[in-house]
């Protein structure tokens, strides 16, 4: 079976790439949890007035604090 032979071949890169991605979601998470506000949308733009990417943005505010 050759997708069993590549899963035994590239077993711990497959593994690394997954916990990665576990981080990554886990540091998203923790970047937001602390940001509040009072009902009010925060837009934050660019120098060039383009609104920022979600994790820009608040990299941002997270930063500001």
């Amino acid at each position: 079976d050759l997708k069993k032979a590549y899963s035994d071949l590239y077993h711990d890169d497959l593994l690394k790439v997954e916990i990665q991605k576990g981080v990554d979601a886990e540091l998203a998470k923790q970047r937001t949890q602390g940001i509040r506000s009072n009902a009010q949308q925060i837009i934050v733009r660019t120098k060039d007035n383009t609104p920022k990417s979600f994790a820009e943005a608040t990299q941002q505010i997270a930063d500001s604090l």
